[in-house]
């Protein structure tokens, strides 16, 4: 399962702030009626609006992943970081 997460970082307060979340097969919905388009840089800017505001949702979605999800995941970013 993949998740996008909308956080605010203060470095100088060394602080970060998580203001929403998205689950990745959750986005296909929104994205029928509001296709979205590349900004100049072919990155794609996501509504807040579309964000779930409620973070104990996304740690009851975090608590339920199966242990393999993780393991891959955690795989992958390794890889990713080389």
């Amino acid at each position: 399962m993949q998740f996008y997460v909308l956080v605010e970082v203060l470095e100088e307060q060394q602080h970060a702030q998580i203001h929403g979340y998205l689950r990745h097969d959750q986005l296909a919905t929104p994205l029928q009626s509001t296709p979205l388009q590349p900004l100049y840089d072919w990155a794609y800017a996501i509504p807040s609006s579309w964000f779930n505001p409620d973070p104990m949702v996304l740690l009851l979605d975090l608590r339920c992943l199966e242990p393999e999800t993780i393991l891959n995941w955690e795989s992958g970013v390794r890889s990713q970081k080389k």
